[in-house]
């Protein structure tokens, strides 16, 4: 892999937040630690707390330099993930994949969790009565628009089981 710039950002993006949610302890305990820093053996104590969290943010860097490239496929698959589940309900209502119940209410089409298999995602879809497996077919040209993807076929023959394959 060559390695780029841009590439060590995308890395550090998603490397700060996760360092902070996980390791936001480390600033309250030097700063007690400070206070107490006139005391022997805790001046020590903050250059060892000090040199350990350098020394974990290293050792993960290190490592994540031998699974590089799953490390940012992963990140965006989550992300991608998200804007998908995110963008279908209102996508589902402009491309008519809704019905009307006898009360008058709209029921959309859903989606669950999206599943991944490289760089194709298997996105399941639950269909309300009222829509049939050709409705979303017929729709497919316009999702995979919508998504930026090459290609939206439908999988699946029964109306419980459909999922879209979007790569």
């Amino acid at each position: 892999m060559t390695w780029s710039w841009r590439v060590e950002r995308s890395y550090w993006a998603g490397e700060w937040p996760l360092l902070w949610r996980r390791g936001w302890w480390l600033l309250p305990l030097l700063l007690i630690l400070t206070f107490f820093s006139a005391a022997p053996a805790v001046g020590q104590l903050i250059n060892w707390t000090i040199v350990g969290a350098v020394a974990i943010i290293v050792l993960r860097r290190i490592r994540a330099a031998r699974r590089f490239d799953s490390l940012l496929q992963r990140r965006w698959q989550e992300q991608t993930a998200g804007w998908i589940v995110g963008a279908w309900p209102s996508l589902a209502v402009q491309l008519g994949l809704e019905v009307r119940d006898s009360s008058g209410r709209k029921i959309v089409t859903g989606a669950g969790n999206p599943s991944w298999n490289g760089s194709t995602c298997l996105l399941q879809v639950s269909m309300p009565p009222g829509l049939a497996r050709e409705d979303l077919v017929a729709a497919t040209a316009r999702i995979a628009q919508a998504f930026n993807a090459v290609r939206v076929t439908v999988v699946g023959e029964q109306i419980s089981s459909l999922a879209l394959r979007i790569e």
